[in-house]
């Protein structure tokens, strides 16, 4: 063979050598393809372990499928089977050490279950604007993650402002804008900002409609927010399980979604004692809700010590900035009687959550008789369903008291509720008249019935002692209907 015929063939083999390797490069290539980011359907779902991708197993037997297997760890964080997960991880990192796009998945998955540290390597050895799209995107979503984590943390800390501060700019511009608006939206409403909770609430219903959540916490905070036409059209379009679980968030008070009512009162009583012992009354109210506040009339007819009085009243109720709220009321009685003839009263509240605190004063005027009730209490919020509330009132001109206390329970849109008073006789709860000087003690045991949403049903049984007065006992009755 001719030196000439050797080279050529010695250059052939060389180009189909180096045409091999080339083929088997790319091939490598092909099963490494670009991996998009995941964990948006994992990003909420909290895990108590954290991937580890190094660990002691063995790894799969022949060469692993990339693509595959990316996807098999996917499909097992999105049912949290995270042992699963941190296993294929685990071989996928070992097969392939340097692939950066596995780090980034197992950061992700890390950051998704809020374990960070993993993140915390990363940026003391890493620069943050790393060149690999994968793992960058993967930093910025661990970033948002631990900025969110603390945001939520300040919300349970009480610190609602700075939880606002955190997740105001994450919603807007952040990788996560579901999980960042309902911090924020939770923020708003634990900071009173009603109309901000509830645009975003019903910005959130629309951009997640798959979340039923979102759709009902819109109504309650449209609701709150005293936006009534808006939560009505939005409470028609729920299903009737979405109904039902706003009605029971209400905890009863069906007033947020139907703020109008009128109702029909009558009670009756007998004392001992005391002559003539019967006494009585009628009446009616209507409620009307407005922007600002809610407008309170009532019409009462009362029956009482043999004579005859009625009275003209109004309430307006009314929510300010900071938690606080306040009722200003005012009455009048022509008869000139055993009712005030005229009375002012004014009731500031403050909202601290868990609990309220409120004062106020009353000031009333009989014939040839004024007098002023203070009063001031707390009423604790227990748990969901109970709340109590105790409170003192106070009449300087005769030294008279009273202490109150007066639990009252919630379920499935019903109250029942407890009203105990002991002290010295003066003007106190329901009890008008005379302003007196003696021991006084009284209890009421009542229960607002929800017959539907719309109409419901309220009676009590009471009974008062007065020292060297009186005993009196009775029932009160109402029906109510709101729209």
């Amino acid at each position: 063979m001719s030196n000439r015929r050797r080279n050529l063939y010695l250059a052939g083999a060389i180009f189909m050598v180096l045409l091999i390797f080339v083929a088997i490069r790319l091939k490598e290539q092909h099963h490494r393809p670009t991996i998009e980011r995941i964990g948006k359907e994992t990003k909420t779902k909290v895990a108590t372990q954290s991937v580890r991708v190094q660990r002691a197993r063995p790894p799969l037997a022949g060469r692993l499928d990339y693509a595959q297997s990316i996807r098999a760890a996917e499909r097992a964080a999105s049912v949290k089977n995270y042992r699963k997960t941190d296993e294929i991880l685990g071989d996928l990192h070992r097969t392939y050490p340097q692939n950066q796009e596995v780090l980034a998945v197992a950061l992700q998955l890390d950051c998704a279950r809020h374990e960070f540290s993993e993140y915390d390597r990363i940026l003391r050895t890493r620069n943050l604007q790393s060149s690999i799209p994968e793992l960058k995107q993967a930093l910025l979503t661990c970033r948002n993650d631990l900025a969110l984590d603390k945001a939520q943390r300040l919300l349970d800390q009480g610190d609602a402002v700075g939880a606002i501060r955190i997740a105001a700019p994450l919603y807007a511009s952040g990788p996560d804008p579901y999980r960042a608006g309902l911090i924020l939206a939770r923020a708003y409403v634990a900071n009173h900002q009603q109309q901000h909770a509830a645009r975003l609430y019903s910005e959130l219903a629309r951009r997640y409609p798959s979340d039923p959540n979102f759709a009902t916490q819109a109504v309650l905070a449209n609701a709150n927010a005293r936006r009534f036409q808006h939560a009505r059209a939005l409470y028609g379009k729920l299903s009737s399980a979405q109904q039902q679980s706003v009605l029971a968030d209400l905890d009863g008070n069906y007033d947020l979604i139907y703020p109008d009512s009128i109702a029909v009162e009558a009670g009756r009583a007998h004392a001992s004692g005391i002559t003539p012992s019967e006494d009585y009354y009628e009446g009616l109210r209507a409620k009307f809700a407005l922007t600002s506040g809610t407008l309170v009339g009532d019409l009462v007819h009362a029956h009482r010590f043999g004579e005859n009085a009625d009275s003209y009243g109004a309430s307006y109720y009314f929510s300010m900035s900071r938690g606080y709220s306040g009722e200003c009321a005012v009455s009048y009685s022509p008869s000139d009687t055993f009712l005030a003839r005229d009375s002012v009263a004014f009731v500031l509240t403050k909202d601290f959550h868990s609990y309220a605190l409120y004062g106020g004063v009353r000031h009333l005027v009989f014939s040839g008789l004024s007098a002023n009730v203070f009063l001031g209490g707390i009423a604790l919020d227990i748990n969901r369903n109970l709340t109590v509330r105790t409170g003192l009132y106070y009449v300087p001109q005769t030294s008279a008291y009273s202490y109150l206390f007066a639990p009252e329970w919630t379920k499935d849109g019903n109250k029942t509720f407890l009203y105990l008073t002991a002290g010295m006789a003066g003007e106190q709860l329901n009890v008008s008249g005379a302003i007196l000087r003696t021991p006084s003690d009284s209890i009421k045991l009542g229960r607002i019935q929800q017959i539907t949403p719309t109409v419901s049903l309220e009676g009590d049984v009471f009974y008062e002692y007065r020292s060297g007065l009186y005993d009196r006992s009775g029932v009160d009755v109402s029906l109510i209907k709101r729209w």
